[in-house]
């Protein structure tokens, strides 16, 4: 079976290639090929079920641009399909590996890596602090979004009246959430070099230096566009809704 330069291969389910690299999404938006909850599937199989040629789409898999220049432009309930169904599956299927790694590596060498004392303490931290971020996405920050996305979007009368009677979720207010995030995530780069393994590391070790590596990366793309693609789209919305709010008042 054909392999690309990335490693993508047609046998491969399409929600793999997008979580080893979330910025082949875009790729698959391009041809309507479902990513997400659909995106169980082989590449190949998406492929013949939407008759895209697969040489075609494999090419530009290969040379697709980042995400973040053709991010701007999706809808918010997009933004947010993609944010749950990739980056909050991602943390909560890889948090459990990770968490082993860890454990595993704090209990069989911190006596050869002493320095690292903390790191358990700090990955425990950023697990109860991206679980609380998580939880507010879906039950408060995302929900409020598409409310306000679909009344704008519908240009429907009850649009107007939604801001009116809806409890405002401040959107803008979001990096209060995420900044702790942040903070750890320096503390651990700091703490791992930057997740360089020292020269007498283990294959354990090395792995779940990968593992932080990989994870907190995730976090980073998702804090990323949330903060400069999904907020500043909602707070638009927020203002035009409130704009024809005014007019009729």
């Amino acid at each position: 079976m054909p392999t690309s330069s990335k490693g993508i291969t047609a046998g491969q389910l399409v929600t793999d290639i997008v979580l080893k690299d979330f910025r082949a999404a875009e790729v698959f938006r391009k041809y309507n090929i479902d990513f997400c909850c659909g995106g169980k599937m082989p590449l190949s199989m998406a492929c013949e079920l939407q008759g895209v040629n697969e040489d075609i789409l494999m090419e530009e898999l290969e040379h697709f641009a980042p995400v973040y220049e053709s991010a701007k432009s999706w809808a918010v309930d997009f933004t947010i399909d993609y944010l749950i169904n990739l980056h909050h599956t991602y943390f909560k299927n890889s948090l459990p590996v990770l968490l082993e790694y860890v454990d595993r590596f704090f209990k069989s060498h911190i006596k050869k890596f002493p320095e690292s004392h903390e790191l358990p303490g700090l990955v425990d931290e950023l697990q109860t602090k991206l679980q609380k971020q998580l939880s507010y996405e879906s039950d408060k920050l995302f929900p409020y979004m598409k409310r306000i996305h679909y009344a704008h979007s519908d240009n429907e009368v009850y649009g107007k009246l939604l801001m009116k009677t809806l409890q405002k979720v401040p959107v803008e207010d979001v990096q209060q959430h995420d900044a702790p995030l942040v903070e750890l995530i320096f503390r651990i780069e700091e703490l791992t070099n930057s997740f360089q393994p020292p020269s007498n590391a283990c294959t354990t070790h090395k792995v779940m230096l990968q593992k932080l590596e990989e994870f907190t990366g995730y976090i980073r793309q998702h804090i990323f566009i949330e903060r400069k693609i999904l907020i500043p789209a909602a707070m638009q919305i927020e203002r035009n809704l409130l704009e024809k709010l005014a007019e009729t008042e």
